[in-house]
């Protein structure tokens, strides 16, 4: 039976809004490892079933497509995250001191 991993991937650090993240996608486990060709050093795998991502707009959806492929799937919760409320004013304001010059 295939194993399977249900996620929902984290953003990317550069990223502020709130686009695609409702988006869980399912990856299959390798269960073999990739075999290494002794003359050339290629890799080469026979299991390609572990390139493929699959996305879903919702852990249900995810789930149900798992059982009903009938996978053995894990579902991995994301953290919980919270927004910093953050002031742009404070960039052009007068008063803040980046370089303390007096000595």
């Amino acid at each position: 039976m295939k194993k399977a991993i249900i996620y929902n991937p984290t953003r990317n650090l550069m990223q502020q809004g709130l686009a695609k993240k409702n988006v869980w996608k399912l990856v299959f486990v390798k269960e073999i490892d990739n075999k290494q060709e002794h003359l050339m050093g290629w890799t080469s795998s026979f299991e390609t079933q572990s390139q493929i991502i699959l996305e879903f707009n919702s852990k249900e959806d995810a789930i149900n497509y798992a059982t009903k492929k009938k996978l053995n799937f894990e579902v991995r919760e994301p953290n919980a995250s919270t927004l910093e409320k953050k002031d742009i004013t404070f960039n052009f304001s007068k008063d803040r001191n980046l370089y303390n010059f007096s000595n």
